[in-house]
């Protein structure tokens, strides 16, 4: 795994009839994405990953990824920060507008409903900045935005959940050098979850 410099992580998890967190490491090759090590944890916190990712790492003593992608979930956030502090740890970008949609889209989150779809087009728009001096105007620009004091829940929701974390999900602080454009969400990592959900677990007589 040493000359891996991009890796993935992604749990396959509350998603079979085994209540058991399954992890995939995951590594881009030129075609495909390749599965490189897996480990079940009893509970989903950042102690029980940390542990796990310590073990692949004293077993690869040379392998220090440059960057992570990972989903929204703060344990394997700080598992990936704790083992390889020198990584940089990125949102997956499907599954983060994904969350901004399903966000916008509960029932009482916004006051005015219909506002959901611009609001979305706004927090977009941050994500595309492509420097952090746009970044800071367009974040600026947001905090008075009409569209978001009229709904003053999704701009705490924004402000506490998501520009807290700016860095894992704006352009303006990818690490482009070494960041693979390619490789900013872990969808390519389903089609073997599938695998796992579908034929193997379901063979299992446990």
């Amino acid at each position: 795994m040493v000359g891996f410099r991009v890796c993935l992580l992604d749990a396959t998890y509350k998603t079979t009839k085994y209540d058991i967190p399954l992890f995939f490491l995951v590594v881009r090759a030129n075609e495909c994405y390749l599965v490189v090590g897996i480990f079940f944890i009893q509970v989903e916190n950042t102690a029980s990953i940390k542990e796990a990712l310590d073990i692949f790492k004293a077993q690869n003593p040379d392998w220090n990824p440059v960057s992570w992608v990972t989903d929204f979930s703060e344990p394997e956030i700080w598992a990936i920060k704790g083992t390889f502090p020198m990584s940089r740890v990125y949102l997956c970008l499907f599954h983060r507008k994904q969350a901004w949609q399903w966000w916008l889209s509960k029932k009482n989150n916004l006051d005015v409903p219909g506002d959901s779809e611009q609001i979305l087009k706004l927090w977009e728009e941050i994500v595309e900045s492509p420097s952090e001096e746009q970044f800071l105007t367009a974040k600026q620009n947001l905090q008075s935005h009409e569209l978001l004091t009229r709904n003053s829940g999704a701009l705490d929701y924004f402000n506490k959940q998501w520009l807290s974390v700016s860095e894992s999900w704006v352009k303006a602080y990818e690490d482009k050098e070494n960041f693979f454009s390619n490789v900013t969400t872990t969808n390519g990592v389903e089609s073997l979850n599938k695998s796992v959900k579908h034929f193997f677990l379901d063979i299992l007589q446990i």
